[in-house]
C-alpha cells in the first residue's frame, strides 16, 4: 500500500448534487496515487479534520469526493463555500476498503447514501481495468430528492454490459417510478450462489451489519465481505 502523506489540494469546482449532497473536484500539484476505495483526512485546523473518500479513480493529479454536508460542521461549511482556486490539505491515501484483484470471485458493491463515494471510484475503476468480468452495484437511498449520479450509472450499464446497477429508494412516493424497498430486498434475489461473491459494502451501520450478517448466514466466508461504515 501507498503510505500516506500531507497534500495541498486546490478546488476546481464545486457542485451542489442534491440538498444534502455536495461534489467537490480537487487538484494536486505533486503526483498523487491512491488504490479506488481509500480516503483522506481533510484539514481545516490541527484538531478540525473530516474523513472524505475519493470518489474517482486515480489519475495522477485529480480527484473528486462527495460529501453529506447536512451535519454543517467547519469542513461542510467549508465544501459549501468553496470556490475555484481555493485550498485545504489532507493526508492520504488512508483506509483498507479496496477491491482484491487477485479474487477469482465476481464482485457485488452495496452502498447506501453517500457510501456511493468510494464505491463510485471501485466501478468506474473497474469498468476502466476490467476483462468485462459481470459485476454489479446495488444503491439504496430513502427518496427521490436524495437521487443522484444515477444517471451516470444507467449510462455506465449501457456502454458495458458487463456492469449491471439497481439504485432503490425505501422510502419513495407515489410518483416513483423506479425500484423501491432496501438493498437487502434485492441483493438476496441474485440467482447465483452467493459464495460465489467477493461483496463490498459501504454506507449505514445498520445496512452494512444487517447485510453481513446475512452473507454469513448464507455460507458468505467472511473474507469474501469488505466493509467500510460511513454513518
Amino acid at each position: 500500500m501507498i503510505p500516506p502523506k500531507r497534500y495541498k489540494a486546490t478546488v476546481v469546482f464545486n457542485k451542489e448534487l442534491s440538498s444534502k449532497v455536495y461534489v467537490c473536484r480537487f487538484r494536486v500539484d505533486d503526483d498523487f496515487s491512491y488504490s479506488a476505495g481509500q480516503y483522506g483526512s481533510f484539514i481545516l485546523e490541527p484538531t478540525v479534520r473530516r474523513n472524505l473518500s475519493f470518489a474517482t479513480p486515480p489519475n495522477g493529479k485529480e480527484f473528486e469526493i462527495c460529501a453529506d454536508v447536512t451535519p454543517m460542521g467547519p469542513i461542510s461549511t467549508w465544501l459549501v463555500g468553496a470556490k475555484p482556486g481555493d485550498t485545504i490539505e489532507f493526508i492520504g491515501p488512508l483506509g483498507k476498503f479496496i477491491v482484491d484483484h487477485e479474487s477469482p470471485r465476481k464482485k457485488i458493491f452495496i452502498a447506501t447514501g453517500t457510501g456511493i463515494g468510494p464505491v463510485r471510484s471501485q466501478v468506474l475503476d473497474e469498468i476502466r481495468s476490467s476483462k468485462y468480468e459481470q459485476f454489479w452495484l446495488y444503491w439504496g437511498l430513502r427518496f427521490e430528492d436524495d437521487v443522484f449520479w444515477d444517471d451516470e450509472f444507467r449510462g455506465l450499464t449501457a456502454s458495458n454490459p458487463h456492469f449491471h446497477y439497481t439504485l432503490t429508494l425505501s422510502k419513495p412516493t407515489i410518483a416513483w417510478k423506479g425500484v423501491d424497498g432496501r438493498v437487502t430486498d434485492h441483493l438476496f434475489d441474485q440467482k447465483e450462489q452467493l459464495s460465489n461473491f467477493d461483496f463490498y459494502l459501504c454506507g449505514s451501520r445498520e445496512m452494512v451489519n444487517d447485510v453481513t450478517n446475512r452473507l454469513l448466514e448464507k455460507n458468505v466466508q467472511k473474507e469474501q465481505i469488505k466493509t467500510e461504515l460511513f454513518y
